[in-house]
């Protein structure tokens, strides 16, 4: 296992950022509205002057965003650049989301906003999370967060998340690999996709049964000091702990980056060296591009 599986993708954080944009909308009616080009429908002209003033409701939230990434930035980081941060989130969520809401491709819901800003600031106070904070994160700003609901329906063609429909409660639409899909946590007894990259995972105290060669399903794990079998690599201890190969004991996962490994499921980062036996840092729900900008 490696860092191959999902703990807390940017998209995550974008995604879920990017809904609390839209409800800003309401209130900026007085921003930036450009005259429309010559020759141009009124339509046309009220597409441009709705992305503007999306655009501009979001820069101000991307700032403020920013802002109070600070200190998660410093945590993580040890670094952090205010201009690079909102330039990111322009090149990533208020450019292609301003697009989407002024074509009709996804509407806004304001009652959304202040849960989805709740959620957000308890995201930001974790900072770096476990992977049972992961879950609990995730869920929080999955239900919170449906201020942007696109209008594209899970299993149809997409080139970015903002256009997925949200399905209600703690879920997520998110466009991949051109498709809408919806995200979850799952509960024991369903149906669970082999646990690699971008896709719904088991809830704390479970782990998926599905193999590369088999489908399988979100089982009760072995609690922890519970007996397994000492390989490397199962996963019937459930993600948050492994399986220790010397007692043949499942342990909880507590690495955050350092010595010593010998598997990825005993990093909070799933990514363990196995020559030099470190994990490699556990990631911070801010990415570093969002800190200080791409290398």
């Amino acid at each position: 296992m490696s860092g191959g599986l999902m703990l807390w993708d940017s998209w995550v954080r974008r995604q879920t950022l990017t809904f609390v944009c839209w409800s800003l909308l309401a209130g900026c009616s007085s921003a930036t509205d450009l005259p429309p080009p010559q020759g141009s429908s009124p339509d046309d002209a009220g597409s441009q002057a709705t992305r503007e003033r999306v655009l501009t409701a979001c820069t101000e939230f991307a700032t403020e965003l920013c802002a109070d990434s600070e200190a998660c930035c410093d945590r993580a980081y040890a670094r952090y650049d205010r201009r690079h941060c909102v330039e990111t989130m322009l090149r990533d969520l208020c450019r292609p989301g301003a697009d989407a809401v002024a074509a009709g491709f996804a509407v806004y819901d304001e009652d959304s906003v202040e849960p989805c800003l709740a959620a957000h600031a308890q995201a930001a106070a974790v900072c770096v999370p476990t992977w049972q904070e992961n879950l609990t994160l995730r869920k929080s700003l999955w239900s919170a967060c449906k201020v942007l609901r696109g209008n594209t329906e899970a299993g149809r063609g997409c080139s970015t998340d903002v256009t997925c429909a949200e399905p209600e409660g703690e879920k997520a639409g998110v466009c991949i690999r051109g498709t809408c899909q919806v995200l979850e946590v799952l509960a024991e007894g369903e149906a669970c996709p082999f646990q690699s990259g971008t896709v719904s995972t088991c809830d704390a105290g479970l782990y998926c049964t599905t193999t590369i060669d088999r489908p399988g399903v979100c089982a009760r794990a072995t609690a922890e000091g519970g007996a397994c079998s000492g390989v490397l690599g199962d996963a019937s201890c459930g993600f948050g702990n492994y399986c220790d190969p010397a007692g043949k004991r499942c342990k909880q996962t507590v690495n955050l980056g350092g010595p010593s490994c010998r598997q990825g499921l005993e990093c909070v980062s799933f990514d363990c060296d196995r020559v030099t036996e470190i994990c490699a840092p556990a990631p911070a729900i801010v990415a570093a591009d969002e800190c200080f900008g791409a290398p």
